[in-house]
């Protein structure tokens, strides 16, 4: 499980007291005053009933053409200032897909606020991910690989003729090879803080941009955003991203993490939903 974002809320509470608010948020109390945090689960940890939830959400908000928007104009922005496949620019890819996903998950809770978005560890499963039980043509599941030219996926709730984007787009997918495994999570999680754009760099290219290849299809486009496992693959490099910040001081000095901080701060890549 992962924290997201938190928000602060006024009220009488003794220090260190704990609850569930209505959104299932877990609050404790700080400094008198409840601070309720999202958390993010582990997608295939979730019960059918939370993943079948989860799913029907992201159909219904679909639906919303605020929401639609917000994908359309972030896929036309990402082509036409960043015309390769990294979709973000290096020293803001880690905090823009934080960005977009807190961004997304907004528009979610609008529909159901105990829904947040779920992370796919791939990592667990890197030799034979495929099989993993993301995948399938259950209500719980995303659907599994494309079939025919072009390679529409033919399963589950995302098949094409029931799920489309843009103008009438079927979600494709292309699946081959294997994903990087704990190993090699451990390896680059183990990076110190002054070794930041190596960390940035395995995180965008290696276990980002790799596996979205290697799903293949609409993942390995600009239009990767459309897809049902777009979020919960964001969500897991946005959740190693966390634990690396957890074991790293970064707010000191002027490093690249602060240059990123900055540059994101003052990029227009995330747009808004007016």
């Amino acid at each position: 499980m992962d924290r997201g974002t938190c928000k602060q809320i006024l009220s009488n509470c003794t220090k260190g007291e704990t609850k569930r608010d209505e959104c299932n948020r877990l609050c404790t109390c700080q400094n008198s005053s409840w601070s309720c945090c999202r958390e993010r689960m582990e997608f295939t940890s979730m019960t059918v009933k939370e993943r079948r939830r989860y799913i029907q959400t992201v159909l219904n908000t679909t639906t919303n053409p605020k929401f639609n928007n917000f994908l359309n104009a972030t896929k036309e922005q990402f082509e036409r200032d960043l015309p390769g496949l990294d979709l973000v620019s290096p020293l803001t890819f880690l905090f823009s897909q934080r960005q977009f996903l807190t961004k997304y998950e907004d528009f979610l809770q609008k529909i159901d606020c105990r829904v947040t978005v779920p992370y796919w560890d791939w990592s667990v499963v890197g030799q034979d991910p495929y099989r993993s039980d993301v995948w399938g043509g259950e209500d719980y599941q995303l659907g599994g690989d494309g079939v025919g030219q072009p390679s529409c996926v033919q399963t589950g709730r995302f098949r094409a003729k029931i799920y489309s984007f843009g103008h009438g787009m079927c979600v494709e997918r292309n699946f081959s090879g294997t994903f990087p495994g704990p190993v090699e999570i451990a390896r680059l999680l183990s990076l110190p803080a002054d070794r930041f754009e190596d960390l940035e760099l395995g995180l965008r290219i290696n276990f980002d941009l790799s596996v979205r290849c290697l799903i293949g299809g609409t993942m390995c486009s600009h239009s990767a955003f459309y897809t049902p496992e777009f979020s919960l693959h964001a969500a897991f490099i946005d959740t190693l991203l966390r634990d690396w910040e957890g074991n790293n001081s970064l707010y000191q000095g002027d490093g690249p993490f602060q240059t990123a901080v900055y540059q994101l701060r003052n990029s227009s890549m995330i747009v808004s939903d007016s």
